[in-house]
């Protein structure tokens, strides 16, 4: 039976004992002090050392029944703990499910994000509210293609497709193509990383344009992005792609 409100979430998520290791889970999503990442790409959330199925546990006890979209947006922004901020966000999973919100809607979300996770939480929502109308989400998806805020620039390419295998219509290729391309050279490396994602599923999606436009830009893509790039590759494409990578200059 569900007994919480949004606004006990944190509360009761501190009477937990941890399970985990709150370092660890900083530094896996590039808490502030992970040594490999600038200081832009650092997230400030405290993180309480709480794993998945207790957190999991805790969203289940929530009434949202009478929750408005409005409050969870003041609460996600308010949030300092990742752990409530995980449960946040599938609320909003689950409020978009009852009833469908525009990228219009779902847009100041993108205040709340500072790390990868949060980040990739909000593109599954995003991908579905972009999915049910190309048309109108497009100049959003521009939009945060040139933003300053390098989380915006991340979900203008992450937040197209989510997973290309949870979508059922999926956006035109060229402006796919368009999007990633303008952030080839993006210097932040979650950026990167968005990069690499999401060329990983235009591949599932269009193979051949996928394949067309990495071995044309071939010298441009990062080796943060190209991990992902190259992963449903066939192992003899891989190698061959590698090679060339490595002949580049």
């Amino acid at each position: 039976m569900k007994t919480l409100k949004p606004s006990q979430i944190l509360s009761h998520l501190k009477t937990l004992k941890p399970q985990g290791d709150a370092a660890f889970s900083a530094r896996y999503v590039g808490a502030v002090g992970h040594e490999d990442r600038a200081k832009d790409e650092q997230s400030r959330l405290k993180f309480l050392g709480l794993k998945m199925p207790q957190v999991d546990e805790v969203y289940r006890l929530i009434d949202f029944s009478q929750l408005k979209l409005s409050q969870l947006l003041s609460a996600c922004l308010k949030s300092k703990h990742h752990e409530e901020l995980c449960i946040l966000l599938a609320l909003l999973e689950e409020l978009d499910s009852k009833s469908p919100f525009k990228l219009r809607e779902l847009e100041p979300f993108i205040a709340c994000i500072d790390n990868w996770a949060s980040s990739d939480s909000l593109s599954s929502v995003m991908a579905r509210a972009f999915e049910r109308d190309f048309k109108a989400g497009m100049p959003f998806f521009k939009k945060w293609n040139k933003s300053k805020n390098p989380w915006m620039r991340r979900q203008s390419l992450v937040g197209m497709y989510y997973y290309a295998g949870q979508r059922e219509r999926y956006p035109d290729t060229n402006f796919v193509l368009a999007q990633v391309e303008a952030l080839l050279d993006d210097p932040h490396f979650y950026v990167q990383k968005g990069v690499g994602w999401t060329l990983r599923e235009h591949y599932n999606v269009n193979p051949k344009s996928q394949l067309q436009f990495v071995r044309k830009n071939l010298k441009r893509i990062s080796s943060t992005a190209w991990f992902a790039t190259g992963e449903k590759y066939p192992v003899a494409l891989r190698k061959e792609l590698v090679l060339a990578r490595r002949n580049k200059n």
